[in-house]
């Protein structure tokens, strides 16, 4: 979008025109092979290393081998969280330290060492500090919408647990060493003139395009999905611009001035824009409720983001001003630090940075259609999290528990409730009331496996099917079946349970292990009677009219045949 670099502008006056201010752009230069970005900015010097590694690249069965690599990329480097840091999101490993810049240097050299060379010496206290970590971080609030919209594959593993805690060795973990850490698949960043001193020493490595965050598991959107949480969220996904990012700041204005102002429906409604990867970004509207208006803050989060679609509810002149002035007061300062992290993950992520005045060109150009184009196509991806006890929104398709379709295969009863587990080729379904859950081998995430017998198996949609052999008849044939359809490099091993942690049938499951027994019986009888009644009729009866057979012997047949049909109805009743 091309715009004037300078002039009067029809949303008055610019922070620059405002203030005086200038455009320093990053520099882009290149240290030790890496591709490097720095700016002179008044503040603490710091630098960091970012990587194109994160959960997004993992599987089920290894989550968790970003985050181990980057604890122990910072082991021994002074103490932790006083100077250094680390953090690994979807798609991106970030290192980085404040101090001077020799010290920044030294940080960065130790730390790309053990990036290459892991002190796997260190792995299994490790995994003892990320499970600690693991148990007090904070619920991820777009977890249940990142799981329905990409399963348990891609970016829908950020908000997984660790699943390959258990299994990870010295060597996995220098295998993903190897993957993912190289210049090719790097970026520094600084806020002064790189150290001098600097030399990493990583290998070339290979570049790794970051996922794709378009493909979906659910059969149609928009979706709705319905959750425990009192938490109302939306999620849709749009390539990045900067209409896009502004819509973004229209829509949390909007959700703030409608949701807590005029309705006082909620606390702290807001909306966010969060980049994926160099071309798709996420749109991300958050919001808490006061207590039942939970329908009314759902249905409002819907109207408005559908509204700015739509020319009669577009984004006024106005609002998109006040966004406008607000990126812009974010990035006008001397040293323009704020832009320097974004600029190296751009150039991490294969996109090249946008110059400052080529920022504030495509802002001061945007026209409210801009913002309805951007509006429609966001709405035609979006998933929203409705609690529990909230209407659904009009005009919204809810996103299926299970969108697979149920396999054939043997059949085996629950111990207490009217439920059945079909165990086939294809996969594993399990049946209850008028519904049923399917997870199919060829689309398995995962198979947990607990050294007590129990089974997890967890699909590729994110649907989760435990099947604990203690609650259904012949329930260790079922998990013997599912094993042997399981690739070894599926499964995941699970911790011990304690014997009163292992589900257990209730006083009902003798009952039903009677069924078989009464239908039998049931049956039984009714042959007895049936012989009775037939063998009497045939001793009155002419031999000839019978075609010169015995009387018993036709009775007789006739009871086998009702004895037989009881006994396969039996033994479906428990196999199927």
């Amino acid at each position: 979008m091309a715009a004037p670099r300078s002039g009067p502008s029809r949303y008055g006056p610019t922070v620059t025109e405002a203030a005086g201010g200038g455009w320093r752009d990053p520099h882009v230069t290149e240290v030790d092979g890496i591709p490097t970005v720095w700016v002179d900015d008044p503040g603490p010097y710091s630098g960091g290393l970012l990587l194109r590694m994160g959960t997004a690249d993992e599987e089920l069965p290894t989550r968790g081998h970003s985050h181990m690599l980057e604890h122990l990329a910072l082991f021994g480097l002074g103490r932790p969280g006083d100077h250094s840091l680390g953090e690994v999101d979807a798609t991106t490993t970030h290192l980085h330290t404040v101090g001077t810049p020799d010290e920044v240097a030294d940080f960065l050299s130790k730390a790309a060492r053990q990036l290459v060379d892991p002190p796997v010496s260190r792995l299994q206290d490790e995994k003892g500090v990320l499970r600690a970590e693991a148990a007090r971080r904070a619920p991820y609030v777009l977890a249940e919408a990142s799981t329905w919209r990409w399963g348990t594959r891609g970016y829908g593993l950020e908000s997984s647990q660790e699943w390959g805690l258990t299994s990870m060795t010295a060597d996995s973990i220098r295998a993903w060493s190897a993957r993912f850490v190289g210049r090719h698949n790097a970026v520094l960043w600084f806020t002064g003139p790189p150290p001098p001193s600097l030399v990493l020493g990583l290998p070339d490595g290979t570049r790794h395009q970051a996922p794709d965050p378009w493909p979906t598991v659910l059969p149609q959107l928009p979706a709705y999905f319905r959750s425990q949480s009192g938490i109302v969220t939306l999620h849709g996904l749009l390539p990045r611009s900067t209409p896009g990012n502004v819509l973004v700041g229209v829509l949390n204005d909007r959700l703030v001035d409608d949701l807590r102002t005029a309705r006082a429906a909620a606390y702290s409604p807001e909306a966010r824009y969060r980049r994926l990867n160099g071309s798709t970004a996420a749109l991300v509207a958050v919001s808490d409720t006061v207590e039942s208006r939970e329908s009314e803050v759902a249905g409002r989060i819907a109207e408005i983001i559908g509204g700015l679609a739509t020319a009669e509810h577009a984004a006024r002149i106005e609002e998109i001003a006040d966004v406008r002035n607000r990126v812009l007061r974010s990035v006008e300062h001397p040293g323009h630090a704020v832009a320097l992290l974004p600029t190296a993950w751009d150039l991490l992520h294969d996109r090249e940075p946008q110059p400052l005045e080529g920022l504030r060109g495509e802002l001061t150009a945007l026209e409210p259609d801009d913002l309805v184009r951007a509006a429609a196509q966001v709405t035609t991806t979006l998933v929203l999290q409705v609690p529990g006890g909230a209407d659904a929104p009009e005009g919204w398709a809810e996103a299926p528990l299970c969108a697979v379709a149920p396999v054939s295969g043997t059949t085996y009863e629950h111990r207490n409730i009217d439920r059945r587990l079909i165990v086939g080729d294809e996969g594993v379904t399990l049946r209850g009331g008028d519904g049923h859950v399917t997870v199919r081998f060829d689309t398995l995430s995962g198979l947990g496996v607990r050294p007590d017998g129990g089974r997890l198996l967890i699909g590729g949609d994110g649907v989760h099917l435990s099947v604990e052999p203690t609650m259904w008849y012949h329930g260790a044939s079922a998990a013997r079946a599912i094993d042997e359809a399981v690739p070894m490099g599926l499964k995941i091993p699970m911790d011990r349970r304690q014997p009163k942690e292992i589900p257990q049938p209730g006083p009902r499951s003798r009952q039903r292990a009677l069924a078989p027994a009464r239908e039998l019986l049931t049956w039984g009888t009714g042959i007895l009677v049936w012989f009775g009644l037939t063998f009497g009729a045939f001793a009155l009866a002419d031999t000839d009219s019978l075609g010169g057979a015995d009387p018993g012997t036709v009775s007789g047949v006739a009871a086998g045949a009702m004895l037989a049909i009881a006994l396969v109805r039996s033994w479906r009743s428990r196999r199927g």
